[in-house]
């Protein structure tokens, strides 16, 4: 998807929302589809359901094809389509605002200033829309225009609010786009010797206030990207495999105090004030061609828990010395803390840059390790064929591998539960939702279970996503079909889930 709209030339500010409402049409069908969520409905079902087709809450058709819908708020969507990005009331799918000739892509909505402000990378120039970036703040409940930045050269790729100190950072990167080929390809495994394309992120501070750009630091050094899943766009300028890439290969910056942290190539952390680097640490964050396959950070205390060269590490959050770092394993793409253990899933679902696909690969298990020493308390590889992140209940690990569900002893990771969850796909994540139920979902499907004994309480199947539609975080059960967006009676709540 690309967009050749700049907001404020081509387009009056008076024109950035429309109060006429979308037409609302009646309920037809509904197939169930996941999508992105902040925080979202607790699961209706209470009872056990085998359901394909709940009925439908709402629907809301648009003038424009549906790109992609994403939750901000518990009782606000974000629609993108081809044209426009409209809020729509979560609980009866009736318009709120809509910001003409505003048309971004999920990465692109960062999140709110005091719980009012939006904040949107609007791109816009070349081809391949990347050529320049305009940051839009507005008004979440009304749709506003509050204010426009100054052109940011290059696109916004990666962002992350510090509300502390009313700034948000971006990283920006110029032409981030290429032909990823390299020699010898038809020849060699992948794609050759020397593939990929590189470029070299610049970290900028902006007010959020007046969207006034307060800083600019280059990262120092290029980092590999990872080619959007999506279309290229058409046009003459294309030639050959050209195409459009992100920094979807790496987790986004987050905040740790004063700072603000990336970890494209280890970890560099730079004051949120004024972009100086303080401290950086270098360690594998690209495991062979696997992106992904170190974990999110964790901020506990004056330490940043993190993963990379199949190890965990714990820093010193003010100036980046390493504190302890565990025995080697396996991937580590997830970690969570719980009291005094650091919990990591082993192995995972990664997207292979050389091949541009995801692969399962890893010993699929779980490990604990002591909080403050770094020692391994316990470790399991024997998971089948496929592993989810972790759940971390009272006294047990809940997880689940391509077979069963298992539910493990949190002090000393013997099996307390492994039961048969009888999904025909490969769960892909787990989540404790608002009824206290250990949910599993995959491509296409999800299911309940209780706590006490494992008994699967209801279960659903939907259509799969698209390619990399599917993120983490996501849960609800929404459908998207041309023009038209149908939310159904079930949805999933990330409330107490690993995230």
């Amino acid at each position: 998807m690309t967009s050749s709209y700049r907001p404020c030339q081509r387009y009056p500010r008076s024109q950035m929302r429309a109060p006429k409402p979308e037409k609302l049409e009646s309920p037809t069908s509904v197939v169930q589809r996941c999508k992105r969520i902040c925080s979202l409905l607790a699961l209706t079902y209470a009872t056990q359901v085998v359901a394909a087709s709940p009925p439908v809450t709402w629907e809301h058709a648009f003038e424009h094809p549906v790109q992609f819908h994403t939750v901000i708020a518990d009782d606000l969507i974000l629609v993108g389509t081809s044209r426009h990005l409209y809020a729509i009331d979560n609980s009866n799918g009736l318009q709120r605002w809509r910001a003409r000739n505003v048309n971004p892509l999920p990465q692109d909505i960062y999140g709110a200033h005091a719980s009012v402000d939006l904040l949107v990378s609007d791109s816009a120039g070349g081809v391949f829309d990347d050529k320049d970036t305009h940051l839009l703040s507005l008004n979440r409940r009304t749709g506003d225009l509050l204010w426009e930045s100054p052109v940011l050269t290059g696109m916004a790729l990666h962002g992350v609010v510090d509300g502390d100190q009313q700034r948000l950072i971006l990283a920006v990167i110029e032409k981030a786009h290429g032909d990823d080929r390299g020699l010898l390809e038809r020849v060699l495994p992948g794609k050759g010797i020397g593939a990929g394309v590189y470029r070299e992120p610049q970290l900028m501070g902006l007010d959020l206030v007046s969207g006034r750009v307060l800083w600019k630091s280059p990262f120092g050094r290029k980092v590999r990207l990872r080619p959007r899943m999506e279309p290229a766009p058409a046009g003459d300028e294309i030639k050959g495999v050209q195409r459009r890439f992100d920094l979807n290969t790496y987790r986004p910056p987050f905040v740790a105090g004063e700072f603000v942290c990336v970890s494209y190539r280890g970890m560099n952390c730079y004051r949120s004030g004024t972009g100086e680097l303080v401290w950086q640490r270098r360690f594998k964050v690209l495991e062979d061609d696997l992106a992904l396959a170190y974990a999110s950070p964790l901020i506990l205390r004056d330490r940043i828990i993190t993963s990379g060269n199949s190890r965990l590490y714990a820093l010193d959050r003010q100036s980046g010395k390493i504190i302890w770092r565990s025995k080697k394993s396996d991937y580590l793409p997830e970690i969570v803390a719980y009291e005094n253990t650091v919990y990591a899933q082993l192995g995972g679902s990664f997207f292979d840059l050389d091949r541009d696909r995801f692969r399962w690969r890893g010993e699929f298990g779980a490990m604990a390790t002591d909080l403050e020493s770094g020692r391994t308390l316990w470790q399991i590889d024997n998971a089948d064929d496929s592993i989810t992140n972790l759940v971390i209940v009272n006294d047990r690990v809940w997880l689940a591998d391509e077979n069963r569900l298992i539910a493990l002893d949190r002090r000393t990771g013997k099996v307390r539960l492994r039961l048969k969850h009888r999904f025909k796909d490969k769960p892909t994540f787990a989540v404790l939702n608002k009824d206290q139920r250990i949910v599993l979902i995959s491509q296409g499907e999800a299911a309940a279970f209780d706590r006490e004994d494992g008994k699967r309480l209801w279960y659903v199947r939907y259509p799969a996503p698209r390619p990399s539609v599917w993120r983490r975080r996501s849960a609800q059960m929404l459908q998207v079909s041309g023009t038209v967006v149908m939310l159904g009676s079930t949805a999933v709540s990330l409330s107490g889930a690993f995230i």
